[in-house]
């Protein structure tokens, strides 16, 4: 119940040295010691009692100036400085929770640079369709719209853009914070690589691109099919900005026993080793290897490793060549109804 540390260190050592104290003196009393002994056990206790005040004011004063740094660091956090350390260095518990404190601080820091940098692109991403709109309605309200059709399918085309980050932001944030329940069912990845590449087929189309689904083996696993879908569409729509006219992206499934793997390659310019290690982070687009016709918002990829995370699944950037995103799932060879063989679908 002390308030210090320094004085119940003191303190525990010269209640046990009391305590044995008296109880040699009791026992001293009842088997009749000499008085030579009892001088003799007195000098020698008087001895422990001091190399114990010596020992406890040396192990206290050391603990309490590292404690002593880990509140005024944890104050300094508290108030915003994310660049202060504890700057302990010991291998007991202190140095543990230094350690852990440190650790911590510099997830605060990322979190904060992440944060920093995701309302920045969100900032970027919305300021262009809402000028766009405000110089569309501005033209209308003065009557010197020439084509006013043309100009409210501009309006309606910028609220669809927004719509659509806004629904991606809110289907990130709720990945991210664990709040989707996934119905897991029998699903084929090759079928939904199928579908996948169907809706995307028109636009691959206008590009000129050629969209090819292969399978080899078993490609059936336990997962949510409405989710997995989303996330080989957003993988075949980054290969589409980023892949040349008239070239082809190839969609290949294969089962390595325990895990399917789903891998979308373009031949486009590849991912520059700058982008690799935040390719999957939200808005993270402006890649300058990967020049595409449009950035798009930069969730889409983000989205992808939130889904194939949430089934336990790892998401991974190939060496190419050309761009190459994929994904392992664990697979479900047990499952009823397996696609076998190999298949090319053009689009």
């Amino acid at each position: 119940r002390l308030r210090s540390v320094r004085h119940s260190l003191a303190l525990a050592p010269l209640l046990a040295i009391a305590v044995a104290a008296g109880t040699v003196l009791t026992s001293a009393g009842f088997m009749f010691l000499s008085s030579h002994d009892l001088r003799v056990f007195i000098a020698a206790l008087g001895l422990g009692v001091g190399l114990a005040i010596v020992l406890s004011r040396a192990l206290s004063e050391r603990l309490e100036t590292d404690l002593a740094s880990l509140a005024a660091t944890a104050k300094r956090v508290a108030a915003g400085d994310r660049s202060v350390r504890t700057g302990i260095d010991r291998p007991d518990e202190i140095g543990t929770v230094a350690r852990s404190v440190d650790a911590m601080i510099v997830h605060l820091s990322d979190g904060e640079d992440a944060r920093t940098r995701l309302l920045a692109s969100l900032s970027h991403d919305l300021r262009t369709p809402l000028s766009a709109m405000q110089v569309a309605i501005e033209a209308l309200q003065d009557g010197v719209a020439e084509d006013p059709d043309r100009y409210l399918a501009s309006i309606g085309k910028d609220i669809r853009v927004m719509s659509g980050l806004v629904d991606d932001l809110f289907l990130l944030a709720r990945l991210e914070a664990q709040s989707i329940e996934f119905e897991a069912m029998p699903v084929d990845l090759a079928e939904l690589a199928d579908d996948a590449a169907e809706t995307l087929g028109p636009v691959a189309a206008r590009l000129g691109i050629t969209i090819d689904v292969e399978a080899a083996g078993i490609t059936r696993i336990a997962g949510a099919p409405g989710e997995l879908g989303r996330a080989i569409r957003n993988l075949l729509d980054n290969a589409l900005r980023h892949a040349p006219r008239h070239t082809r992206v190839l969609v290949s499934l294969t089962n390595g026993g325990q895990f399917v793997t789903l891998r979308v390659a373009d031949q486009g310019p590849g991912f520059s080793p700058g982008i690799r290690g935040s390719a999957f982070d939200a808005f993270a687009t402006g890649d300058p290897a990967r020049t595409g016709r449009q950035n798009g918002t930069g969730l889409g990829l983000a989205i992808v490793k939130s889904i194939v995370e949430a089934h336990n699944g790892t998401l991974w950037i190939g060496d190419g060549p050309g761009g190459s995103v994929a994904f392992r799932l664990p697979s479900a060879q047990h499952a009823a109804s397996a696609c076998e063989g190999r298949r090319s679908v053009p689009r």
